[in-house]
């Protein structure tokens, strides 16, 4: 085997490895950015609960207010 040859040769495996390297890398940062996307959604799902309680608790205290509000006017 001349030395060009075996040059060539441990240059073109030398280049498989790498892209094999990169093949890695591109599917581990595929699966984290789903997992990213899946833990947002589940975020956006969680503020969503949020806004629901916060209206049902903002509804409930209005109804108390105005029964509040009648009794100190039943007072008076």
């Amino acid at each position: 085997m001349q030395p060009i040859t075996l040059i060539a040769l441990l240059r073109a495996m030398a280049y498989g490895w790498k892209q094999e390297i990169v093949t890695e890398s591109a599917k581990k940062i595929s699966e984290l950015g789903h997992i990213l996307y899946e833990r947002i959604c589940g975020i956006g799902e969680n503020f969503n609960n949020l806004r629901k309680s916060l209206k049902s608790i903002e509804q409930l205290a209005l109804l108390k207010q105005e029964s509040f509000l009648q009794l100190v006017h039943l007072i008076n």
